[in-house]
């Protein structure tokens, strides 16, 4: 996996993060 510490694995967690979350709320209206 890339390092977190790394302006490109910063934006990646960060936009896996987001996406997590948003399938997440997705996946409460069923």
């Amino acid at each position: 996996m890339l390092t977190i510490g790394t302006p490109a694995g910063m934006h990646l967690k960060r936009w896996f993060d987001a996406d997590r979350a948003y399938l997440e709320k997705y996946c409460d209206l069923y």
